[in-house]
């Protein structure tokens, strides 16, 4: 796969360089993190469809519904990415109204 159907056409490398860093962070984090309360209720995963499963969620919650959106890990808030995050935010506040009684 070519470096700019990943990243787009002219991508600058300390732009690269800087978001591997913060990639490389949240890594590191996430790898220390440790679940230390119990359910926190049902939870929504968006996700690109290139990632794997989702990862240790479900021992947060007893419900965890995972969307996949159309896009790479770096292209998921991007284009028509957008479009199914938007739809998603949607239908979870929409949802959320109505079972509190606000619609």
């Amino acid at each position: 796969m070519a470096v700019n159907e990943v990243f787009g056409e002219g991508v600058r490398t300390d732009f690269l360089h800087a978001r591997y860093r913060l990639f490389e962070i949240q890594l590191d984090q996430l790898s220390r993190y440790e679940i230390s309360h119990g359910d926190v209720g049902p939870l929504i995963v968006l996700r690109s469809d290139s990632d794997g499963e989702v990862m240790r969620w479900g021992q947060m919650a007893s419900v965890v519904d995972e969307i996949v959106a159309p896009a790479n890990h770096y292209s998921l808030c991007q284009g028509g990415s957008l479009a199914t995050i938007r739809e998603v935010l949607r239908r979870v506040l929409d949802r959320s109204a109505l079972e509190e009684g606000e619609c």
